[in-house]
């Protein structure tokens, strides 16, 4: 019986973690308005010709 009561315990907080971690995706991201916003940056470098 304790068996079955632990397996219940863990799908449920792993659910429970799934959902939480959907939530705060979706908050995350419908927050960001402008493009310029974020960690990841671009740099452009020119290649220079081999001699």
């Amino acid at each position: 019986m304790k068996h079955k009561t632990y397996r219940i315990c863990l799908l449920s907080l792993v659910i429970i973690a799934v959902i939480g971690g959907i939530l705060y995706y979706t908050n995350e991201n419908g927050n960001k308005s402008t493009k310029g916003e974020g960690t990841f940056v671009t740099k452009f470098v020119e290649r220079m010709p081999f001699s």
